[in-house]
C-alpha cells in the first residue's frame, strides 16, 4: 500500500511538472492561434432536460473521485438515454445511428461514490446529419456544473457507414432542447 501511494504522489509530482510546462510553453508561444481559455461553470438554468444518473463503488479511481473516463460514460447514457425514451433511437434494428466523431470536457470538481450525478442536456447545433450536444453534470444538490463538455454524434446508415440526413421525428426532438448560446 505505501509502494502504490508513494507512486501515486511520485506521478502526480510528474503530472504537475508537466502542467508548469505546458503553461509556461503556452505563454511564450509566438503563434498566432487564439490562447486556450478554459470556459467557467455553468449554472443549471442553461439545461432544458435532466437524468439522474447514480455513480458505482467501482466508478471511483485510486484517488477517491469518479474517474475522468466515467465522465464520458454520463455523457453518452445522458443523450442515448434521452433518444431511445422517446423511440428515436433503435440501438439494434435501427437503419440510421450516431457515431462520435468529437468528444471534449472540463473538469472543476470531483464528484465521489456513492453520489447521485445530475445530467443536463442541450442541444448547440444541429447539422445535415450531425448534432452537437452539451452535457453538464451536477452533484445532486449543486447549481454549478462538476464538469461540463459536448460531444458530436454523425447520423450514418447502419450498413454502409455513409452519412445521411437526420430523420425529422429526430430533428424535432433535438430541437426541443436546442439552445441559442
Amino acid at each position: 500500500m505505501l509502494r502504490s501511494n508513494y507512486l501515486g504522489v511520485c506521478n502526480l509530482k510528474k503530472l504537475n511538472r508537466y502542467i508548469l510546462i505546458w503553461d509556461k510553453q503556452i505563454k511564450n508561444s509566438k503563434s498566432k492561434d487564439k490562447p486556450v481559455i478554459r470556459p467557467n461553470p455553468e449554472s443549471i438554468e442553461n439545461y432544458p432536460h435532466f437524468l439522474t444518473i447514480p455513480t458505482r463503488w467501482m466508478d471511483n479511481d485510486v484517488y477517491q473521485h469518479i474517474n475522468n473516463v466515467i465522465y464520458y460514460s454520463f455523457f453518452d447514457t445522458a443523450v442515448n438515454h434521452y433518444l431511445i425514451d422517446r423511440g428515436l433511437l433503435d440501438i439494434k434494428n435501427g437503419a440510421i445511428i450516431g457515431l462520435v466523431a468529437e468528444t471534449h470536457c472540463n473538469y472543476f470538481s470531483p464528484i465521489e461514490f456513492p453520489e447521485i450525478v445530475r445530467a443536463g442536456l442541450r442541444v448547440s447545433k444541429i447539422g445535415n446529419s450531425s448534432v452537437t450536444y452539451e452535457i453538464g453534470l451536477f452533484r445532486k444538490d449543486a447549481y454549478k456544473t462538476s464538469a461540463q463538455g459536448h460531444f458530436v454524434h454523425v447520423y450514418v446508415d447502419r450498413e454502409s457507414r455513409q452519412a445521411t440526413k437526420i430523420p425529422l421525428p429526430l430533428r424535432e426532438a433535438l430541437e426541443n432542447i436546442l439552445v441559442n448560446r
